[in-house]
């Protein structure tokens, strides 16, 4: 078995190694080490990345069969002694988020009594899923205080094994199951937190730089917390910083004013939507008007077929619809073309002239499947089409409707 140096050594970045065995792991060459400060993906932590000679390496996994560690390469052709060099950003990273969780989930302990089920490390944030269904703001603040109080104190983070024995006589927040006669691994923040973990971690807690709690999102019956720390959370809060001086600026307004304006401006715009769908519902009601004179007689009733080609909406089409049956015995068929050309039939001559049948029958013309409705209103299309296809469609239901 090889010798796992990352449980000691969560800084070394450069090492000397042998390989032991060569193999395969989803289709690309793989080595085994004699030793290695490589981390492989567990625990919520994603591997390391790095070099082994010339070679990249693209995974670090451990083998379910034997459990030894595989560092998957991009080439196989790497020395029986090989130098290996790991990403620092990548594992500086995963130290700040891995501790940073910890500290965390002992904070939603003692702040919150809300217990963390299980954590997950991406690379574009990381979350807790917490034994809770609802916090206040308030909560969360005390939470995210007292996790920043306990990174700024920079206390001490110590590793050490103990026997399963040991570990059960301890007052550790989570203990995984382990076999009899395996040793614990313990990760220890100074007067703090106390937890069995295999992942890397800082020396102290002051390389955490900041925790901040991003989210907060009912999962089922407990929330998934989403946080970030050191530099993730500096990018964010320079991100967010920029949006909010790009709105400030827009708006001319402070930042302290900046909700007040928005919620003005979503009010002012909520008026304008109304007034603007008034005034267009008129403006149809009138061109309906104007459409009055072209209906024909077609046995015991009136038909009238329309194109319209301004980019109507089929809630356009079914505002004029309407307002030209409300006279007994019409049918209105009426359509318009473009990108998403639509069909919309109206009938006020009773359950005689089914327009859902009467649409069906034509959609083909249009290119459409997609379409249907009752005896006395029909919609359908989406597809483009032009002027031509659906003037056909408006003809062919009104030939339809003569027979």
């Amino acid at each position: 078995m090889s010798e796992r140096l990352y449980y000691s050594d969560s800084y070394t970045t450069q090492f000397e190694a042998k390989v032991i065995e060569r193999t395969e792991h989803d289709g690309k060459p793989a080595v085994v080490l004699d030793r290695s400060f490589f981390y492989p993906t567990s625990g919520g932590q994603p591997h390391d990345l790095g070099t082994l000679g010339d070679a990249a390496v693209l995974d670090v996994t451990v083998r379910k069969a034997d459990g030894v560690v595989l560092h998957v390469l991009d080439s196989a052709d790497v020395p029986d002694s090989v130098v290996g060099h790991i990403d620092w950003n990548r594992r500086f990273d995963h130290i700040q988020h891995h501790c940073g969780q910890h500290i965390l989930s002992r904070a939603f302990i003692d702040a919150a009594d809300a217990p963390t089920m299980s954590f997950h490390m991406g690379t574009d944030g990381c979350t807790i899923d917490i034994n809770a269904t609802e916090l206040s703001a308030e909560q969360v603040a005390k939470v995210e205080a007292l996790a920043n109080q306990i990174v700024q104190e920079n206390r001490p983070v110590e590793t050490r094994q103990v026997t399963l024995e040991e570990a059960q006589s301890l007052p550790i927040r989570k203990l995984p199951p382990i076999a009899p006669g395996e040793l614990v691994r313990l990760v220890d923040i100074t007067d703090f937190d106390l937890t069995a973990c295999g992942g890397t971690h800082p020396a102290r807690t002051g390389e955490i730089g900041l925790i901040k709690v991003t989210r907060l999102e009912r999962r089922k019956k407990m929330l998934r917390v989403s946080f970030l720390c050191g530099m993730r959370a500096i990018q964010d809060f320079d991100h967010k910083l920029k949006v909010v001086h790009d709105l400030t600026r827009v708006l001319s307004t402070g930042a302290d004013n900046l909700l007040g304006s928005v919620e003005k401006m979503q009010e002012e715009t909520k008026l304008m939507s109304r007034d603007l769908r008034l005034l267009r519902k008129e403006k149809l009601v009138a061109l309906a008007e104007t459409l009055q004179d072209q209906f024909e007689s077609l046995g015991n009733v009136s038909v009238l077929t329309h194109l319209f080609t301004n980019n109507e909406t089929v809630d356009d089409l079914r505002t004029v619809g309407t307002a030209l049956c409300e006279t007994e015995n019409r049918i209105v068929l009426i359509g318009t073309s473009g990108e998403q050309a639509m069909l919309f039939f109206r009938s006020s001559a009773g359950d005689e002239y089914h327009m859902g049948n009467l649409l069906r029958g034509v959609l083909e013309k249009i290119g459409s499947k997609s379409g249907g409705g009752r005896s006395d209103q029909a919609q359908g299309g989406g597809q483009r089409a032009n002027d031509q296809n659906v003037l056909d469609a408006l003809q062919s239901a009104k030939a339809n409707l003569a027979k």
